[in-house]
């Protein structure tokens, strides 16, 4: 099987091969070996650096083989601790599995992580679109396969359905009834007058090491009382600042971010606008937050305004595997008309990459 990196097309052993020809493989030629690789390493690339590594006839110098030596040892050890986590994540699927069928039963009433009532449409789309192959996955499952670090200079390893896996508690500004949206909860929003926290903008603080005597200056939200109605959006958020409350709404009156997940009782959850949480203050949240050991069904962006749904895609691993067919998930927009969601003319799933758009069962509100 041949090894392509970047569109090329070399076999890592027969590119060993032509390497050692000048009489040594040198570390220049094991880190061309390592590039050939590519940046993401599947079984069959590493047993051919193993191969090559074993090859009495290639001629090796020291610091090659170190390297080689430390990178197939870094390899197993990032292989181990997924086989690891996945053995977790397994042994936990029945359960949920037995969970979700249970919230999912039709005819009879039950409520969603969040305590809102399951409408036996959301039911009955959840459970054919799986019965048509949609998959509800883990996030905290991780991929076989270690990746060059965002430095290029080691491994590491990341998640199967996206990259950065967060396991997040479901307490305060991200408890499942924080989270949870619905077209009640929208309605109210626009007509309810309440008094709330808003994000006014954000202000410098510095802060001396006392250790060290090194100062680090950084960016703190600071707030503003707004009474009055709320806009019914979710929009966009994101900031590097420190967020003393995370339950402040955005600049806009957001009480919601536009990074979404349906998690597998058909509901809808948006982090919350200003993306922490009190568990862990200095994490930046994205999708993945959302599951809170909890299963998907899909996961992206999200745009309402006035309470009117505008846009919603699926993006990253769940595209990239969907677009390649390597696994099929339920179309959101489906599941949000089952909830009565207000939906633009026009609104479709879309990927958010590059790429065409996806392909929707309409039979089956399956994509891929």
């Amino acid at each position: 099987m041949s090894t392509r990196v970047g569109g090329g097309n070399r076999n890592i052993s027969d590119l060993a091969k032509r390497l050692g020809q000048d009489g040594q493989i040198d570390k220049a030629d094991a880190e061309k070996l390592l590039t050939e690789a590519g940046t993401s390493i599947n079984r069959n690339e590493e047993k051919q650096l193993k191969d090559v590594l074993g090859d009495r006839s290639l001629v090796k110098s020291g610091d090659a083989t170190a390297l080689l030596q430390s990178t197939i040892k870094d390899l197993g050890q990032y292989r181990a601790y997924a086989s690891q986590r996945n053995q977790m994540v397994a042994a936990r699927a029945g359960s949920l599995e037995s969970q979700e069928k249970a919230r999912l039963e039709p005819g009879r009433a039950t409520t969603t992580l969040g305590g809102t009532a399951i409408p036996e449409d959301v039911k009955k789309i959840v459970n054919a679109a799986k019965a048509a192959g949609a998959l509800a996955y883990d996030v905290s499952e991780l991929s076989d396969n270690p990746v060059k670090d965002d430095h290029g200079e080691g491994y590491t390893i990341t998640g199967k359905w996206t990259p950065y896996p967060q396991d997040i508690e479901a307490g305060g500004s991200m408890a499942f009834a924080h989270t949870e949206v619905t077209p009640e909860k929208l309605k109210k929003d626009m007509e309810e007058v309440t008094t709330y926290t808003r994000i006014k903008g954000y202000k410098s603080e510095t802060q001396r090491d006392m250790r060290t005597g090194e100062s680090r200056t950084f960016e703190v939200a600071e707030y503003e009382k707004v009474t009055g109605k709320g806009t019914g959006n979710i929009t966009s958020h994101y900031d590097e600042a420190s967020h003393p409350d995370t339950f402040a709404r955005g600049t806009s009156n957001q009480k919601w971010a536009n990074n979404y997940a349906i998690l597998a009782d058909g509901s809808l959850h948006c982090l919350p606008a200003a993306r922490r949480t009190q568990s862990q203050p200095g994490l930046i949240l994205t999708n993945p937050s959302l599951a809170r050991g909890q299963r998907m069904l899909a996961n992206g962006h999200i745009e309402v305004r006035n309470g009117v749904v505008t846009s919603i895609g699926i993006s990253g691993r769940v595209q990239k595997l969907a677009a390649e067919g390597d696994a099929k998930f339920i179309d959101p927009v489906a599941v949000l008309k089952a909830w009565g969601f207000k939906i633009a003319p026009g609104v479709r799933v879309q990927f958010e990459g590059s790429g065409p758009a996806p392909k929707v069962d309409p039979n089956t509100n399956v994509i891929g």
